[in-house]
């Protein structure tokens, strides 16, 4: 997908946070209580976990042609 988008002509940049499964878990959970401003739709647990489960980590070859940032803290 990466590739799509810079073919058409856009910069990309990619914020990588890594944060442990249960604190992105309880992150989900209170957005889907909170439905804040930015709220589209409830994410049920276990369409959390197939999303968790499917993550790969970028490789190096990704990580070399496009902009990633790791922040140090997530």
């Amino acid at each position: 997908m990466l590739r799509q988008i810079q073919h058409t002509g856009f910069n990309v940049t990619v914020h990588v946070l890594d944060a442990p499964k249960s604190i992105r878990q309880k992150r989900v959970q209170q957005r889907n209580i909170e439905q804040g401003e930015t709220f589209s739709m409830i994410v049920p647990d276990h369409i959390f976990e197939i999303a968790s489960d499917m993550w790969e980590a970028p490789n190096e070859i990704e990580i070399e042609e496009f902009n990633f940032i790791f922040p140090l803290i997530a």
